[in-house]
């Protein structure tokens, strides 16, 4: 950990889980192919029901889809796999 950045900035602390989980995401977001396809969710339209606020099977379900800013009946399947991670 000993980086130049560090070196200049010594109010950050450079912490390893942080930098490994950082470096993890670029591989996997720059990897193509079938390793990264297999990641990727994958199932028919009810299957992402869990995450609308009208379609969800329990109220605390449509809460939580409602607290991820899904707010038409539809929108459960059409953020799918669309998270910060995803959209680098």
């Amino acid at each position: 950990m000993n980086n130049l950045f560090f070196q200049k900035n010594t109010e950050y602390t450079p912490n390893p889980y942080y930098l490994s989980y950082m470096l993890a995401t670029a591989h996997w977001e720059t990897t193509f192919g079938k390793e990264f396809d297999s990641l990727v969710k994958r199932g028919n339209k009810s299957y992402f029901n869990k995450y609308d606020p009208v379609l969800a099977s329990t109220q605390l379900k449509r809460d939580e889809a409602k607290s991820n800013g899904n707010t038409k009946e539809g929108d459960g399947y059409k953020y799918r796999s669309r998270g910060l991670v995803h959209l680098t």
